[in-house]
């Protein structure tokens, strides 16, 4: 369960508000980064992510309207939320990197048997 603090980030971090984004949603969302990453910056970032794309998926079902002198553009909501999304997906991989232990392989040979020093009598 996501902390007060922490869901009134995520929902400043996405540009939304308690309406669009709900505590019982923001919750969720807090629980799926928890089972996937352990690391606070990982999991902040892995759930602003989850949001976006969830914000997507509902936006991609809007629709422009236009009647007369008015007109709303929710299709730009969309273009918006896709242009956000590499920005947190960046700052994921970072997070990532910087949580994780070693940064490179290592390289070793592997250990053989020795061989048998063999004596024959003389």
């Amino acid at each position: 369960m996501a902390t007060e603090s922490q869901r009134a980030r995520l929902r400043s971090d996405i540009g939304t508000d308690e309406t669009s984004l709900p505590d019982a949603d923001a919750d969720a969302i807090y629980t799926e980064a928890g089972e996937r990453y352990t690391d606070a910056a990982s999991i902040d970032a892995y759930a602003r992510v989850v949001a976006i794309r969830r914000l997507m998926a509902s936006a991609a079902r809007e629709t422009d309207y236009s009647a007369g002198e008015s007109s709303e553009k929710a299709s730009q909501v969309f273009a918006q939320l896709r242009a956000l999304l590499p920005v947190w997906e960046a700052a994921l991989n970072d997070a990532v990197l910087a949580a994780s232990t070693s940064g490179a392989a290592r390289f070793g040979g592997m250990r053989r048997k020795p061989k048998r020093i063999r004596e024959y009598p003389g």
